[in-house]
């Protein structure tokens, strides 16, 4: 190989390792900064679980359906006040726009919140960028959410639409 090479050679190594730290460092920039703006904006539009609650009562009423709450904000562990609060907007607010139900019921736990309607059910839908964000801040702190047809709801195990394959319901059950 003659030293022309070598040199052309090492200059296309040192470009493309030059151009892998260049891109990782644009990768981390990005998610860090992306980390920041939803840092800020959770804490300029942080609101409490008490005041979610009775914003949940409204938004659902003004759609029409019966709400039943089962435990109160101060069941709910401390620290997962916030990011219940977060989730209650989110699921509260995808059953008033789309779910068509007549009931929903929000079931507060120490470490739990359980959303479940009778609605039209999830559908062959994938979730929309509400249920994407708010799953992703709920990882973020180690928890899960799982999103299931509610048929099959103590609540509507009377109801004859229990059976109705029309109106499975959803149920959103996050935990942390």
């Amino acid at each position: 190989m003659t030293d022309n090479c070598r040199h052309k050679n090492s200059k296309t190594s040192t470009w493309r390792q030059t151009k892998g730290n260049a891109s990782h460092a644009i990768q981390e920039l990005s998610r860090r900064a992306t980390k920041d703006v939803r840092d800020t904006v959770g804490v300029l539009r942080a609101r409490d679980l008490a005041a979610e609650l009775a914003a949940a009562r409204e938004v659902i009423a003004a759609a029409g359906i019966a709400l039943t709450v089962r435990g109160t904000a101060t069941d709910v562990a401390p620290d997962c006040r916030q990011p219940f609060a977060w989730a209650l907007r989110e699921t509260i607010t995808n059953a008033a726009r789309h779910s068509h139900a007549r009931s929903c019921i929000v079931t507060l736990e120490p470490r739990r919140l359980v959303v479940a309607d009778d609605g039209v059910g999830r559908g062959s839908s994938h979730p929309g960028n509400g249920l994407r964000g708010m799953t992703a801040r709920i990882a973020e702190r180690g928890g899960h959410v799982r999103v299931v047809d509610a048929k099959g709801e103590a609540a509507w195990a009377s109801s004859s639409r229990n059976d109705d394959p029309e109106r499975p319901g959803t149920r959103v059950e996050v935990t942390l």
